[in-house]
């Protein structure tokens, strides 16, 4: 991948990163994620299309901002942009993942004219903690229990990454269901391994912010076309969430992927690189779907 560094429009420098040719796909990141956390999607499809990322604001090689309130969702959408400008790209297909749906479906409702399509993967339009089935009940609280914990986020940080070198994690996250036993490890490995990099103050002043953030209000001005692909088995991300999703997004289409966790796509590669090949081909220059389903 070609690195670079680039300016957002508040001053804070983030890393952004490039590969393959053709359109512009831009990705929108999980939380803590890394562009190798794509690794088995791009490497299916850089033959026909750039992708381009960045780390989110505070996260790896890219710089804390200023004003430690602006770790909200449209700073990162504001972020998006300044990918997209960096590269030339007045509109790119936009995929998001987890934390990147909300990332994903804020940049269309505020600049549509950016937005070719949408691919949403195993994530929520917003206030996670309140749609997720185990803590729904205490969500509301969630993000002020976070932001009052912040003195603790470095003894937190601390202990995730050595329960993430040492594969314990992984390994409680595939008994309790969290992941598939077909993940590919050598990938998800790669990722948690950088854990330790982590700014983690900032992960959870993220983190926090994604809580407080709701794009389910404007579904229904989303124009773009949207592929909705959801695991089956994603605890994190439960069916009724991509249900209102594919019901109030008004040109979405929902892939449900058999067996899939919250990390369908290093888990099923084959069938989620198919399903979303045949998204990518129906769309024409302009963006629309030439077969709507």
């Amino acid at each position: 991948m070609i690195e670079r560094n680039v300016r957002a429009n508040d001053g804070t420098m983030l890393r952004t990163y490039a590969v393959g040719s053709g359109p512009t796909v831009l990705i929108a990141n999980g939380l803590g994620g890394t562009p190798e956390a794509w690794k088995l999607l791009i490497a299916h499809f850089q033959d026909r299309f750039r992708f381009v990322t960045w780390d989110y604001r505070g996260l790896y090689h890219s710089h804390r901002p200023c004003d430690l309130e602006h770790f909200r969702i449209l700073d990162h959408v504001g972020d998006a942009l300044a990918v997209l400008d960096s590269v030339g790209a007045k509109a790119a297909v936009v995929m998001g993942w987890s934390m990147g749906v909300q990332v994903s479906l804020a940049l269309a409702q505020a600049h549509p004219e950016r937005v070719r399509a949408l691919v949403l993967i195993n994530g929520t339009f917003g206030a996670p903690f309140k749609t997720g089935p185990a803590i729904s009940l205490i969500g509301h609280y969630v993000p002020g229990l976070l932001r009052a914990g912040l003195p603790l986020a470095p003894l937190a940080g601390c202990l995730i990454s050595r329960l993430a070198r040492n594969s314990l994690l992984l390994e409680c996250g595939v008994r309790l269901g969290l992941a598939g036993e077909s993940l590919d490890r050598s990938v998800f490995e790669a990722v948690s391994s950088r854990w330790a990099e982590l700014d983690f103050d900032a992960f959870f002043r993220i983190l926090a912010a994604l809580g407080e953030h709701d794009a389910g209000p404007g579904l229904a001005h989303v124009k773009a076309p949207t592929l909705i692909i959801h695991g089956d088995h994603d605890l994190l991300t439960p069916h009724h969430v991509s249900d209102t999703m594919l019901r109030e997004l008004p040109h979405a289409e929902r892939f449900t992927v058999a067996g899939g966790s919250h990390y369908s796509i290093l888990e099923h590669p084959d069938a989620v690189n198919e399903r979303l090949g045949l998204f990518l081909d129906g769309l024409d220059p302009g963006g629309q779907r030439a077969v709507e389903s």
